[in-house]
């Protein structure tokens, strides 16, 4: 105010003279500086509003913050619920998985426990079919025993001629008389033909003879060699088909140890060999060689490397004539 009195008055130390006369230049002045001077607060106005309009966008944005605040503290304090809740679960979870634990732990020692037991019973069960299997074998060897001694009275004759309808007894009471040289009749608790009568078969069938006697059993037994050489008929001892199985497999054996001059003797499945008990040796577990196989192809078969068979004909028997099928494989020199 003290500029604007001063720019119309002039510098005078009182303003209030009136005698002063204001000067249209001055008021000229005064109103370029007030022009300026509004201008310039237009010009801050103008800034003002900007401002403003600035100020309103950050209280909005301050408002849409809060907002959004607000929904996340909602959903903090949901989350804190569902971590809650969460911790329950896992809560839950080791206690069912301690449990499980427990359980499984119980279950392996049980596992254990039956396991032992199980094993147990097995080895029990092996010894106990060890026990049966070595009982069984006694009664089959009992079984067999028995049979053979419920043959120990009959020989097998093979070769003697055979007619339909014949008295089987007489036919054999003839041939004996007239081989053995006998002047009386042989006592026989039983004698017949053995196998189903075929009318067109191109040999007989054997003759099973039971003595009542085992002297006479005996004497046509040891005599038969010498009485029935050459003559294409044999006499064998009757043993049940487990002895004859096994005596087929000594067979081969006895006949090579007679070609190396060797003493032999066949008594029911046991053959000596100079006074020695012959013992097959074990089975061969790896193949054969093909030199083994060639040998075996040609006839010869080493037998535990010591008794080799070779198919030879047995004295009295053709080498084209069939030997004739018996219970007993029908060789008179076998005993």
């Amino acid at each position: 105010m003290a500029e604007s009195n001063s720019i119309i008055y002039g510098n005078t130390s009182n303003p209030s003279n009136s005698d002063n006369e204001v000067s249209l230049q001055s008021i000229h002045t005064l109103l370029i500086q007030m022009n300026s001077r509004l201008s310039e607060i237009e010009s801050k106005m103008s800034q003002l509003n900007v401002i403003q309009s600035d100020v309103a966008k950050i209280k909005t944005k301050v408002t849409d913050l809060d907002s959004e605040i607000k929904i996340i503290r909602s959903e903090f304090k949901d989350l804190e619920s569902n971590v809650s809740s969460l911790g329950q679960v896992f809560d839950s979870v080791k206690d069912t998985a301690e449990a499980a634990k427990k359980q499984a732990d119980s279950n392996k020692n049980e596992i254990k426990r039956v396991g032992c037991e199980q094993i147990a019973a097995q080895r029990q069960t092996e010894r106990d079919l060890q026990l049966i299997n070595k009982e069984n074998a006694e009664i089959r060897d009992s079984i067999v025993d028995l049979k053979a001694r419920s043959m120990r009275d009959n020989l097998v004759f093979s070769g003697i001629p055979e007619q339909k309808g014949e008295d089987t007894e007489g036919v054999l009471q003839l041939f004996l008389r007239k081989k053995f040289k006998l002047d009386y009749e042989l006592s026989f608790e039983r004698v017949h033909r053995m196998g189903k009568f075929t009318e067109f078969s191109d040999r007989p069938r054997n003759i099973v003879a039971k003595f009542t006697y085992f002297k006479d059993r005996e004497y046509i037994r040891t005599k038969a060699p010498h009485r029935l050489h050459g003559c294409n008929i044999w006499v064998n001892e009757q043993f049940p088909a487990e002895i004859e199985e096994r005596r087929k497999k000594l067979y081969p054996v006895m006949r090579q140890a007679r070609l190396d001059k060797c003493k032999t003797k066949l008594v029911r499945d046991v053959l000596y060999i100079n006074g020695k008990v012959y013992t097959p040796p074990p089975p061969l577990i790896t193949e054969m060689s093909d030199e083994a196989a060639s040998s075996s192809s040609s006839g010869k078969f080493s037998h535990g490397n010591r008794w080799s068979q070779n198919h030879q004909t047995p004295r009295g028997e053709r080498p084209s004539q069939k030997r004739p099928r018996t219970g007993s494989t029908p060789n008179r020199n076998d005993a």
